[in-house]
């Protein structure tokens, strides 16, 4: 079973203009790393479709952001 995120990557918004926003109600944003971790999908979805210029909202309204990377090592 495809998930709703599942194909994005394969798809070319060049065709969609004048598609700037997406908002899917059932989603919630991770808040923690574990969370995160967990569910990998949420932010692949969203670096895919940025690459477009097309923001993500989940079901409250909150646009996705991109996380800080942390560096390791000096």
């Amino acid at each position: 079973m495809l998930s709703a995120t599942e194909g994005f990557e394969f798809v070319d918004f060049s065709q969609f203009p004048c598609l700037r926003e997406v908002h899917i109600r059932g989603l919630i944003w991770p808040n923690t790393e574990r969370d995160i971790k967990k569910n990998p999908r949420c932010d692949s979805f969203a670096l895919c479709l940025k690459k477009w210029g097309i923001v993500v909202y989940d079901g409250s309204g909150t646009p996705w952001r991109e996380r800080a990377q942390i560096r390791r090592g000096r």
